[in-house]
């Protein structure tokens, strides 16, 4: 793996990688109901003290995004959209970050349901762009949804 390293820092090609392996593992070995829990956002509403915070949050955040991104184009194991925003997540909380996850919806050509997850940070589109999100319909709109929710 030959990873240009003034744009990337080691330790945090590390830590993606070990996020995203650990949550490929939880969703494929793990029942649901062990880890629906880190899918929950807490909403938060803007404040003066979040809006002076907001721009290094999103730069931030969007640093950590090309760090999992590196990551994901050298990992042996396809990465989808769910684990790539579960790790982007854990690292932007671990770095006492607020971010909010969203899934959506829409009806592919082939008549097939077709779900995609995303990250925004105070409001901005952190890890994918307007143009893919926008074809989706937002299921997640209220906190609490994943945990209330049940999926049987």
């Amino acid at each position: 793996m030959l990873i240009q390293a003034r744009r990337y820092h080691v330790l945090v090609l590390i830590e993606a990688y070990f996020l995203l392996s650990k949550y490929h593992f939880l969703i494929m070995r793990k029942d649901y109901s062990h880890w629906r829990h880190q899918l929950d956002t807490k909403r938060h509403d803007s404040t003066p003290e979040t809006a002076r915070c907001s721009i290094e949050a999103v730069k931030t955040s969007k640093r950590l995004n090309r760090h999992i991104l590196a990551v994901v184009r050298h990992h042996r194991i396809h990465m989808n959209c769910l684990r790539r925003c579960l790790a982007l997540k854990a690292m932007i909380e671990r770095r006492k970050g607020v971010c909010a996850l969203h899934i959506g919806v829409k009806i592919a050509r082939d008549g097939n349901l077709s779900a995609h997850s995303w990250l925004t940070v105070n409001g901005e589109l952190i890890n994918d762009s307007v143009k893919i999100v926008s074809q989706y319909t937002e299921i997640t709109h209220c906190d609490g949804f994943f945990t209330t929710a049940h999926f049987d």
